[in-house]
């Protein structure tokens, strides 16, 4: 087997859960985004809002509140797209 560590300001977040290297601001991205990173056939603020929203409200996801997230991120990260219903495919 390989091993390695995985460290983020310092700290080693080698053996933290996938949850934990989320709230820590760590996240994986697929070198091919397209396979195997979106859901081409949704729209931009449901690939974004899935990860976040699935954890915290696993019953219930609200359209308002993923339209939010998405709106947030969509700024932060200067995704390129008229709104968050814009098809991930057209990235």
């Amino acid at each position: 087997g390989s091993t390695g560590s995985v460290k983020l300001a310092g700290s080693n977040l080698a053996n933290a859960t996938p949850s934990e290297r989320r709230k820590r601001g760590l996240a994986y991205v697929s070198e091919d985004r397209k396979l195997r990173g979106l859901h081409l056939s949704l729209p931009i603020s449901d690939n974004i809002s899935m990860p976040s929203l699935s954890e915290r409200y696993p019953a219930m996801l609200s359209q308002a509140r993923i339209d939010e997230t998405a709106t947030r991120w969509i700024a932060k990260l200067g995704i390129k797209a008229e709104h968050g219903q814009t098809p991930a495919r057209s990235l």
